[in-house]
């Protein structure tokens, strides 16, 4: 089963804006030429997307284990099946031999006369 795709993260740069630095924060994104616009979050806001992230982390790492058991299921699936099928082709070969070897013998019936 390939692997999945590395993930590459793209940086993110937070800035706290405060009522005291609200003034040089707006200033600067203004002599950058970047547009000013304020994406906020309330404290619990932020602390539930740090507990968000810890709930996907922990999602991702039961996906693994779960693809890991199948992968693992499906491994031994095929083993046996090709062990069974080991098995099956030498009692055939066996069988061929048997009936090869017994085809060459005259029949038994040419002794009696």
């Amino acid at each position: 089963m390939p692997n999945a795709d590395a993930l590459n993260m793209k940086e993110v740069k937070w800035i706290i804006i405060t009522p005291e630095n609200m003034e040089q924060v707006v200033e600067e994104a203004k002599k950058q030429g970047r547009p000013i616009a304020f994406f906020a979050l309330t404290d619990q806001g932020y602390a539930n997307l740090g507990l968000n992230f810890s709930s996907i982390r922990a999602y991702i790492q039961q996906q693994k284990a779960i693809i890991a058991a199948y992968e693992n299921y499906y491994k031994k699936s095929n083993e046996a099946l090709d062990k069974a099928n080991a098995e099956i082709d030498g009692v055939k070969s066996e069988v061929k031999k048997q009936q090869d070897d017994q085809a060459a013998k005259p029949p038994a019936w040419k002794f009696w006369k």
